[in-house]
């Protein structure tokens, strides 16, 4: 069985952009430096395994390894959350159900301690493979979504991402309209936490 890191040594042969999570620097670094409170997190989806792996201010690093999950597991259950999420008279439980199976894989016990522990407020995901089709405030942890308790962020890498790069200027105070349904009709489902507000122009 192949160790972690001769898995990432293979990845980073195919793969420049991708992090060697014994080595934070260069963007990474930045990246979770740039705000207090951040992690950076990488799942590493291989064909019988996954690994998570994350980042922290101050050259912190840890991985650990998700136990019988997989490239078919894991797609499977992507794709179940998807065509529940894009329906609208899905099951909420079976929904929940299956976004707290995601939050398990991506954000294991040992990491949601870590940041309990260390009030980590942004997480920043750079996803591989397929996990890159999961709309991660979405994932349930049993008692509410990952957006209710975290800023998220996703970037396709760390080498790859400028966070330099900001708003043009005189964009801060742009007008923005959202629409949602506080109420359910024709066929879909209100939107949870929204009332009903008259409109301002």
């Amino acid at each position: 069985m192949r160790s972690l890191q001769q898995i990432i040594r293979t990845r980073l042969e195919k793969d420049q952009a991708f992090l060697d999570p014994s080595h934070l620097g260069g963007n990474a670094e930045a990246i979770v430096s740039a705000q207090p409170g951040t992690v950076l997190i990488y799942p590493l989806v291989l064909a019988d395994k996954l690994w998570i792996l994350w980042a922290a201010e101050g050259g912190i690093t840890k991985s650990i390894e998700v136990p019988q999950v997989g490239l078919k597991e894991l797609s499977q259950t992507v794709v179940k959350f998807r065509q529940l999420l894009q329906n609208p008279n899905s099951d909420l439980t079976e929904l929940q159900a299956t976004g707290e199976l995601l939050y398990d894989w991506l954000i294991p016990e040992s990491l949601q301690r870590e940041l309990q522990d260390n009030q980590i407020q942004n997480l920043v995901f750079s996803l591989d493979h397929v996990t890159r089709y999961i709309p991660m405030s979405a994932v349930f942890d049993g008692e509410s979504y990952l957006i209710e308790n975290y800023n998220i962020s996703t970037i396709i890498s760390a080498n790859l991402t400028r966070i330099s790069d900001r708003l043009p200027p005189g964009t801060d105070n742009t007008s923005v309209l959202a629409l949602g349904l506080s109420e359910p009709k024709s066929g879909f489902n209100p939107l949870q936490g929204s009332k009903l507000k008259a409109p301002v122009f």
